[in-house]
């Protein structure tokens, strides 16, 4: 290896391409893995607010609901002699208003609890937000993605040319046999 001005050249070209064939993939990585790592702990941001806001709503509309019968329990309580159409009146508002806040109290719930194939509502809610306000991130994720599935399928692919071409050679030996 030649010495000139204090270093050599030929190794230095070498360390050169081989940073560049093998470090560039590399950080190349390590961006994509920040982009998915950044993505999914802002979605797990955005799921526990969500996860937040539906227990807010759960307990507001519960405290709407028991204010609602307490307030038609004393107005039951005290049925007029005179004026009853305008208490049955208000009898009937009172359970139509109690009737709304628990159909909605019960489709909070099930949103809550209910469970999609892949994930809860309430994560798809997270997620549609977080892509709505990062929509950046959420576009970088995605072809990162896209990137890392088309990998694995060629990866299959060659798995599979590798087994059909194993099965291939076995098959000849066979015949020479």
């Amino acid at each position: 290896m030649e010495y000139r001005n204090g270093e050599y050249p030929a190794l230095r070209d070498t360390v050169e391409a081989y940073l560049l064939n093998h470090a560039k993939p590399l950080t190349q990585s390590i961006v994509e893995e920040e982009v998915v790592q950044r993505y999914d702990s802002s979605l797990l941001t955005y799921i526990r607010a969500k996860s937040e806001q539906v227990d807010r709503i759960e307990q507001k509309l519960e405290a709407m609901i028991q204010t609602q019968q307490r307030e038609m329990d004393q107005l039951q309580r005290n049925k007029p002699s005179i004026l009853a159409k305008k208490w049955q009146q208000d009898i009937a508002r009172r359970k139509s208003i109690c009737n709304r806040l628990t159909t909605r109290l019960e489709f909070v719930r099930e949103l809550k609890e209910e469970v999609d194939v892949l994930s809860s509502k309430l994560e798809a809610l997270a997620e549609q937000k977080l892509r709505k306000e990062e929509p950046e991130l959420a576009r970088r994720r995605d072809t990162i993605l896209k990137k890392l599935r088309q990998a694995q399928v060629e990866q299959i692919k060659q798995s599979h040319n590798i087994d059909r071409e194993k099965r291939q050679d076995l098959g000849r030996s066979r015949e020479w046999e």
